[in-house]
């Protein structure tokens, strides 16, 4: 039986012949030019094990119907797919005359793929396993899987990505149990564990490349700052949202910050950017190790401004409250700041002014001049704050 001729038999069933029509717009939909694992493919394989499965069952066809359409909305740089997925199964179906219990048993089956609402039951728990089926496939099935899950997120830096994929698996890993039913867990448990395993190895060889520096990266030159919170409390509240108001920062795209710290001011960029992706690297560990765990929705790494451990093009704004004025070779980090950022993206920093008002004594005789360098024409400048666009 085709694709379509499968959807039509299960429009039928659910009484909504008219929601038949939509297919060629589901294809369209999985066929989008940025899925690779997101795909007819992976629906395939989740109607294999629904069709193994659907006695355990208690409503097939509102079951297959999820399975159709819970991932009809994807996209890889936004935390609400499910929530969107479901909205237009719903819509779908009311349109097409479902009753309103059957659209929201749909709808309510969708949202449990997010995985993320502890143990489910009945038919929202045989979804969440046939939607992991693949986590238990055959080793060489599994690594096209990693494969194509590492395509769909290319835009994110390697760094950051091997990070927090390997939270994700390693938070699989962690469960009493992957598989909520008796059914899965017997057939795919062990297989799925020796998959997460073994992509983790691939994932976190002994240290990530991004949290290695170099013996002497930090230069002679170099003093951590101190972390006062009276300091913290002004930047998040009051510094962080004027620079990015002055400097008129372009909000959802992929931002880094140079010598994050403790992370004090990535909370606020985080609200305030709204960016698909926000990364904070600094080379002092001990500030590191006091940012809260998720608390940030950032990144976090620690690197060498001078050295930074990203592919060219993979930040549309970079930030700076100061550190490149502090480390030895301030050209070679604004250098390294300009290979990692996109043509026409944005650089922005603090002024000679707003460095010499906060750190009179350590920055005398030091000066940062992007334009300088050949890789920056002005953008805005704003008194204590001025940012450069990458030529």
């Amino acid at each position: 039986m085709s694709n379509r001729e499968r959807w039509t038999d299960l429009c039928a069933r659910l009484g909504c012949v008219g929601l038949a029509e939509r297919f060629d717009e589901l294809a369209a939909a999985y066929g989008e030019s940025h899925r690779r694992y997101h795909t007819l493919q992976h629906i395939g394989e989740c109607l294999a094990y629904l069709d193994r499965v659907e006695p355990l069952a208690a409503e097939p066809a509102e079951l297959e119907a999820a399975i159709w359409l819970h991932d009809v909305v994807y996209a890889t740089r936004r935390d609400d797919n499910e929530a969107r997925s479901a909205a237009v199964a719903a819509a779908w179906l009311e349109a097409a005359g479902a009753d309103g219990a059957r659209t929201r048993r749909v709808r309510e089956l969708i949202l449990a793929t997010r995985h993320d609402m502890g143990q489910a039951d009945g038919d929202a728990a045989l979804l969440q396993d046939i939607d992991l089926n693949v986590l238990g496939s055959e080793s060489a099935r599994y690594d096209e899987y990693e494969a194509q899950i590492r395509e769909e997120y290319r835009w994110v830096p390697g760094p950051v990505f091997r990070r927090r994929r390997a939270e994700v698996l390693r938070g699989f890993l962690e469960r009493d149990r992957i598989f909520n039913t008796r059914w899965f867990e017997e057939r795919l448990e062990a297989t799925a564990r020796s998959n997460l395993a073994r992509a983790l190895r691939v994932l976190e060889p002994g240290h990530s490349t991004a949290e290695v520096v170099a013996d002497g990266s930090a230069g002679d030159s170099y003093r951590p700052f101190p972390d006062l919170e009276y300091r913290n409390t002004l930047q998040r509240h009051l510094e962080v949202p004027l620079f990015a108001w002055a400097l008129r920062l372009p909000r959802g795209g992929r931002v880094l910050e140079v010598g994050c710290g403790a992370g004090a001011a990535l909370p606020t960029l985080h609200r305030i950017l709204t960016p698909a992706l926000l990364v904070g690297i600094d080379i002092d560990a001990g500030l590191l190790a006091r940012v809260p765990p998720g608390g940030s929705a950032a990144a976090v790494l620690r690197a060498d401004a001078r050295r930074l451990p990203f592919a060219a093009d993979a930040f549309d704004v970079v930030v700076d409250f100061g550190t490149c004025y502090h480390v030895d070779d301030p050209d070679g980090a604004v250098g390294e700041i300009a290979r990692v950022l996109r043509r026409g993206g944005v650089f922005a920093t603090e002024t000679k002014v707003a460095q010499t008002l906060a750190h009179p004594i350590r920055t005398r005789g030091r000066w940062l001049d992007p334009v300088g360098t050949g890789a920056f024409d002005r953008h805005v400048h704003a008194g204590m704050w001025a940012s450069y666009r990458r030529r």
